[in-house]
């Protein structure tokens, strides 16, 4: 057995593994006799009887379950991976606040695992639709760098889903700032498999992980999913909703922040877009303050964010970066598409071009260089989008 596996890791993985979807009896056994551990310092026959007569768990703790989890470790730490065992040196303190806490977490990451999640760092969860708009986007990134360039800077928690679950730990990644990703499948997969190089950046990132308390070898299912909610809200100090519609993983995620205590956020949105209404939903029944500003949410978060200090307008930034470069009908052209893009998020060339009053050619060869330089971006679907300073 890899050395840095001992019986309080077996013990918890085996915990772990039985009670996979009722997290809180396994809570409650390590609460009662103190330790994953003491749970198999019994014989089995008290096992069972701890459980009582008529548990569907009888006979599930056996130390052919303990010899099982022990090869399974085996296998992980030969792949690069970890185990976390409650109780453990690095076990997250605010998941281990939560009453359906995992016996333990995997984790795959180039640091080491007792050093991920520090009690005096904040941590701050972002999760959203994965049907997100423009609008959600845009403000995923301005909320995220925001975050990031305050001088206490947050773990920002994702769970690697589409929208504004991938878009969050991209903009963290960039900004240089650790992420955490939850998956709804075993440490060996990812899920969904486009994101598989997200992933790798993600673990190979320090201070990032990705995390699960899923066995090595479990598919991502509708009940994975709903599972894994509980694990992103209970890492953060505070959960961030950027859209969803009235039911939904984002919804769940921020029902169960809510429940733990902790802080909950949502960002408006128009009150006739299906995207927002979780959000607007949330904020009507208290069960979350608004996203007003940045200033203010940061403020909330009990972060002092700091603000880049840069009189130019985006235009004159345009105008400075490309003087002497293109002629001066190219420049207008550049600044006429990022007033355009101010007032119509998520616009694409066909109708900047229109707004514009150019033809397609000349505004996608615009964009181009605009994107090229950082000024702006543009998804597959051609959609453009100012960058968002960091504020």
């Amino acid at each position: 057995m890899h050395t840095s596996i001992n019986f309080r890791k077996v013990s918890a993985c085996t915990l772990n593994r039985v009670f996979s979807y009722d997290p809180r009896i396994a809570a409650q056994l390590i609460s009662t006799l103190g330790s994953p551990e003491a749970v198999f310092s019994m014989n089995e026959k008290d096992r069972d009887s701890i459980l009582g007569p008529y548990s569907k768990y009888r006979g599930a703790l056996s130390d052919a379950a303990l010899a099982q989890s022990g090869r399974e470790l085996d296998a992980i730490y030969g792949k690069g991976c970890e185990f976390l065992a409650f109780g453990e040196e690095g076990y997250p303190e605010r998941l281990a606040a939560c009453p359906d806490a995992p016996a333990g977490l995997y984790v795959k990451s180039c640091t080491p695992a007792k050093d991920l999640f520090p009690k005096q760092n904040a941590a701050v969860a972002i999760v959203g639709t994965r049907d997100i708009s423009p609008y959600g986007m845009e403000w995923t990134q301005r909320i995220v760098s925001s975050l990031c360039s305050s001088p206490d800077r947050p773990a920002i928690i994702s769970g690697l889903a589409l929208g504004a679950d991938i878009t969050a730990p991209r903009r963290t990644l960039e900004c240089g700032c650790p992420t955490i990703a939850v998956l709804p499948c075993g440490i060996d997969e990812v899920s969904p498999r486009c994101h598989f190089n997200a992933a790798g950046a993600i673990a190979s990132s320090p201070g990032s992980a990705l995390v699960t308390d899923f066995p090595p070898g479990t598919s991502p299912l509708v009940p994975t999913f709903i599972k894994r909610n509980r694990i992103i809200a209970g890492l953060a100090d505070a959960t961030i909703l950027i859209e969803s519609r009235a039911k939904g993983g984002g919804m769940i995620t921020s029902r169960l922040a809510f429940e733990y205590g902790r802080d909950v956020y949502a960002l408006p949105g128009r009150i006739d877009d299906k995207r927002s209404e979780g959000c607007n939903l949330l904020v009507r029944k208290k069960l979350a303050e608004p996203i007003v500003s940045l200033s203010d949410l940061a403020v909330s978060l009990r972060l002092v964010c700091g603000r880049r200090k840069d009189s130019r307008s985006l235009e004159e930034s345009i105008r400075l970066r490309f003087s002497g470069k293109v002629p001066p009908k190219e420049m207008d052209t550049m600044t006429s598409i990022a007033g355009a893009l101010r007032d119509n998020r998520g616009a694409d060339i066909e109708t900047l071009a229109g707004i514009c009053g150019e033809d397609y050619q000349t505004v996608a060869s615009a964009v181009g260089m605009l994107e090229m330089e950082g000024f702006i971006s543009m998804d597959l679907l051609q959609r453009c989008s100012i960058v968002p300073e960091i504020e």
